[in-house]
């Protein structure tokens, strides 16, 4: 609730919204929880306890794989990782709209860029709606196949997202895209602009940077500062994941097939767990791999609820440094 305000610290009154939200029927149905014992120790040890799968899984994981927790600085660290949680289907309701403040979510940027960087990203132009606004794509489908280039894919210019799947590329979208979790997914994005008139135009997102972000539609690039971005862009987003091979839809338990053994083996080799040979039909969605994927999704910003979609994969591939296109951080 402080994240999806800008806030940094929590007040008596996001504290009784989430309670709210969490135990229902208003601050008036529960204000004797605190005073039952029983019920307080249960969840400082539900707490606990998953602090304590998350400390353990981070002291077996590789620095790739906890990358998003070492940004620069505790505090974008701690609102990048701890506030924008985000469900795998799309941004859960209470991550912030970019909107809501162009610092907060500028200051959320993974490393400061180095002098030369900056240099490089001041060297591009200024994105101007007077003359630029006519050279981008009114429509989707023109700058989803450029997108695709990216990622070594040929989409016909009025081909969609399913189109990709052919080449073994899932398509996200989602309506509730923030700066943090562009970050964090760190791969090139198409993104929906509305200039001050209403008209919608798309474009690329190709880096990111303290300075804001880099466009980019055909071979032209432009910087936007953040605080333009954010009065242009309300958060919808589509970007392309490699899946593995025999995934069709979000895994959950009671799952099986080579999805769900490319997930157990790819979470074993981030903890460093020896990999064992799977069955024919491929491993099973059990309660053991629910804890697995909940604990790498609570460390990665995403919604711990131990089902694997597209979100979960995204972090999971940029993990195991698969060869995906990632963004430019000049």
């Amino acid at each position: 609730g402080a994240y999806a305000e800008g806030r940094a610290q929590l007040g008596r009154r996001i504290v009784d919204r989430a309670a709210s939200e969490v135990l229902g029927g208003g601050r008036a149905a529960w204000p004797g929880v605190w005073r039952a014992p029983g019920l307080v120790l249960a969840g400082v040890a539900l707490v606990a306890a998953v602090l304590g799968g998350l400390l353990g899984w981070q002291a077996r994981a590789p620095a790739s794989a906890l990358a998003p927790l070492q940004m620069a600085g505790a505090g974008a660290g701690a609102v990048a990782v701890a506030g924008a949680v985000v469900a795998d289907g799309a941004a859960a309701a209470s991550a912030p709209q970019v909107g809501a403040s162009a610092a907060a979510q500028a200051g959320a940027a993974r490393v400061a860029p180095s002098a030369a960087a900056a240099a490089s990203q001041a060297a591009l132009p200024l994105f101007d709606d007077a003359t630029d606004w006519s050279r981008l794509p009114r429509v989707a489908a023109p700058a989803l196949a450029e997108l695709a280039r990216q990622w070594q894919a040929d989409l016909p210019a009025d081909a969609g997202c399913a189109r990709a799947q052919r080449a073994g590329l899932g398509c996200w979208r989602s309506n509730a895209g923030s700066l943090p979790l562009l970050d964090r997914l760190d791969r090139p994005v198409l993104i929906t602009l509305a200039d001050g008139a209403g008209r919608e135009a798309h474009v690329r997102l190709v880096g990111l940077s303290a300075q804001g972000a880099v466009l980019a539609a055909g071979d032209r690039h432009w910087r936007m500062p953040a605080a333009l971005l954010a009065a242009r862009w309300r958060g919808e987003v589509t970007t392309f994941w490699r899946m593995p091979t025999g995934y069709v839809q979000v895994l959950a338990p009671g799952a099986s097939g080579p999805a769900v053994a490319s997930l157990a083996a790819g979470l074993a080799r981030l903890a460093g767990r020896p990999t064992v040979p799977t069955a024919p039909m491929g491993d099973r969605y059990d309660a053991a791999l629910l804890q697995q994927v909940a604990a790498f999704q609570l460390a990665q910003g995403l919604k711990p609820d131990g089902l694997a979609g597209p979100t979960t994969f995204m972090m999971l591939n940029r993990g195991l440094d698969l060869d995906e296109p990632r963004l430019s951080r000049e």
